[in-house]
């Protein structure tokens, strides 16, 4: 997920631009938890010199998390047109006001306090994808966005190179952040105008039903599947509410001219099987979505069978290998075929490899480069990129690092509170000290429940139970516990509170756990002390 922060003037009183807001998803490491949004706390505290938000694009990790922290933010919304779109459908959907959005043309510039910011057209796998060149009284900044180099992209304009040529020779570029998610790959990622070419041979040959899945936000290799279909005389039935939401934009924005409308998936299944095409969600193994139904056979209008080709236009992201096979083995056991990027070049990436990172260094000639958006070794290996192109210096950065571009290039003078914020149902927590942390616990070594009454030092009774224990450890061993338990009743001194009581008592238990089983459970202690009441 991104969010970036641009400041000006002195410390204390600066004036701030935000870029991006985005979120990310729950994985395994956070069980239960639908989005993760970033911590705001630092600019919610200094929101009186925010001056606004502008957004580069309209994938989630870029504008995901703008509905739900806009209220604490309160500040204009800079958008172009088909990022405004989705962005305000979010806004309503959370029951708030859109006039704060000012939608703006690529191409065109607009003056925020000291910060002058112009959207320049660059490709990427979503339409309005801008690179923005941002000018202030101290000097120049180019921050990238997500992109690549792609000369079709399919949907959308091309790169404005000469743009970012004359962006940089009008006056020197302090800093570059740049998107670093492919600097560990050779060569060039590709265009989408070549898959969707692959797609039309590879549907062509598929004699049933042809099921496709995609990441829904990419809307070029949605067009390219819908001209796919076209091309094979298949009509096209959307699944997935994320990917008529997709449709939906992109069609108001003019994206999808030409193309037929989809036909409700509620009819699917009247469609000659050889002239289907079904455009789904699911192509990283969720089981909530259209494809994960299908796949378990529970879709509530497509049934799946050994007629049908399933076809993964996407690759598999990092963490996600065991959602996305499990999916891929339950359509095998059906007799469904599947065709991945590995059977046939039916996906590129939306982001630059190695060749179009130096490309765009020669053409902007930073003084520093900042890569950004990518796991630490994606981030080392773009600046030792950067560094074999000429650049004098890069940084690394990590969450809440606070860099000083202009006097002092390249000083790092803060880190700010930087953390993550799950959103788990209707209810939103601080990572860190939240019921997911609970969770990912209790699935490694369950739970433990003490229950003790007791008199003065005498315990009067003890209870032991658990979940996700080995109920074999209190039967055998209930001796142990009691043992360990008595020992503190019994130790010399003043008898201590009940809560440092129940605090003896929980790392006395887990300390026995760990003994017999190697592992430390979740211990709940409930201590009474019965002479109070009888008092």
């Amino acid at each position: 997920m991104n969010l970036n922060l641009y400041g000006w003037g002195e410390a204390g009183s600066e004036s701030w631009v935000m870029i991006d807001l985005g979120v990310t998803f729950g994985g395994p490491q956070e069980p239960g938890i639908d989005l993760i949004m970033p911590d705001i706390s630092y600019i919610e505290e200094r929101r009186d010199r925010l001056l606004a938000l502008v957004l580069t694009h309209a994938h989630e990790d870029h504008i995901g998390a703008v509905a739900h922290l806009w209220e604490r933010l309160q500040c204009p919304i800079y958008a172009t047109p088909f990022t405004a779109m989705l962005v305000e459908a979010k806004l309503r959907e959370q029951g708030l006001p859109v006039t704060m959005i000012n939608r703006i043309k690529t191409g065109d510039s607009v003056r925020i306090g000291h910060f002058d910011i112009q959207y320049m057209a660059i490709t990427h796998s979503i339409p309005e994808s801008h690179l923005l060149g941002i000018k202030t009284p101290a000097g120049r900044i180019v921050h990238t966005g997500d992109w690549k180099f792609d000369p079709d992209p399919v949907i959308g304009k091309v790169s404005d190179h000469k743009g970012f040529a004359r962006f940089a020779e009008e006056g020197e570029v302090l800093a570059m952040v740049c998107d670093s998610t492919n600097a560990m790959t050779p060569g060039h990622s590709g265009s989408e105008r070549e898959v969707a070419n692959n797609l039309i041979d590879v549907v062509k040959k598929v004699k049933g039903r042809a099921v496709v899945t995609t990441f829904a936000s990419n809307a070029a290799r949605v067009k390219a599947i819908f001209e796919a279909a076209a091309a094979n005389e298949r009509q096209v039935v959307l699944v997935g509410r994320s990917m008529h939401r997709i449709v939906e934009a992109a069609r108001s924005s003019g994206y999808l001219a030409g193309l037929p409308s989809a036909v409700p998936e509620e009819q699917a299944g009247f469609l000659p099987a050889e002239h289907t095409l079904i455009l789904c969600t699911g192509s990283q193994g969720e089981g909530r979505a259209a494809l994960g139904k299908m796949a378990e056979g529970n879709h509530p209008h497509i049934r799946l069978n050994s007629s049908d080709t399933v076809i993964f236009s996407s690759k598999v992201i990092p963490g996600n290998e065991k959602s996305v096979f499990r999916i891929l083995n339950l359509l095998s056991e059906q007799g469904v075929q599947v065709v991945t990027e590995k059977q046939a070049p039916i996906h590129v990436s939306g982001h630059p490899c190695r060749e179009e990172l130096v490309q765009m260094y020669q053409v902007i000639r930073p003084k520093l480069a900042i890569p950004v958006h990518g796991e630490p070794m994606h981030m080392m290996e773009h600046a030792r990129i950067a560094y074999g192109v000429g650049i004098a210096q890069a940084i690394v950065p990590h969450n809440g690092m606070m860099i000083e571009l202009a006097p002092n290039l390249g000083t790092i003078v803060d880190d700010v509170p930087s953390g993550r914020i799950y959103i788990d149902g209707r209810v939103s927590e601080l990572a860190g000290n939240s019921a997911a942390d609970d969770r990912r616990r209790l699935n490694f070594a369950g739970v433990a429940y003490v229950n003790l009454l007791h008199k003065g030092r005498e315990i009067q009774k003890l209870t032991i139970s658990s979940r996700g224990v080995p109920t074999q450890l209190l039967i055998d061993h209930g001796a142990q516990f009691d043992e360990a338990i008595s020992t503190i009743f019994n130790a010399d001194g003043v008898l201590p509170s009940e809560e440092v009581l129940g605090e003896k008592v929980r790392q006395s238990v887990r300390r026995m756990y760990k003994l017999l089983w190697g592992k430390k459970p979740l211990v709940e202690v409930e201590v009474t002390n019965i002479e109070e009441f009888a008092s």
